[in-house]
């Protein structure tokens, strides 16, 4: 029940510093969100509204590219490596 626990986590610390540190994003994302909610403090949320939440979206979408949750991992080889009729050379073989 925790997979994704993490990355989900790491996310939302990266939108909320994020928008911590950008104050005009931070009004931006709240006036969308009191127009897609209004005053209704009890409103259900529905996928409905989560689509009309398109800047806030970006914003996610964009801390996500900036800080991405599991960093990228940069395989190489250490021996050449032969798929079929294709040979690929490993990093000891560059001498």
């Amino acid at each position: 029940m925790s997979q994704g626990y993490d990355t989900i986590s790491s996310v939302v610390q990266s939108v909320f510093l994020r928008i911590g540190c950008h104050l005009e994003v931070q009004k931006k994302m709240q006036v969308e969100i009191d127009e897609v909610f209004g005053s209704e403090e009890e409103k259900s949320l529905t996928w409905n509204d989560l689509r009309r939440l398109e800047y806030t979206g970006m914003v996610i979408e964009e801390t996500m590219r900036l800080h991405p949750a599991l960093p990228l991992v940069m395989r190489h080889l250490d021996d050449p490596l032969v798929l079929g009729n294709s040979y690929i050379t490993g990093e000891n073989n560059k001498k």
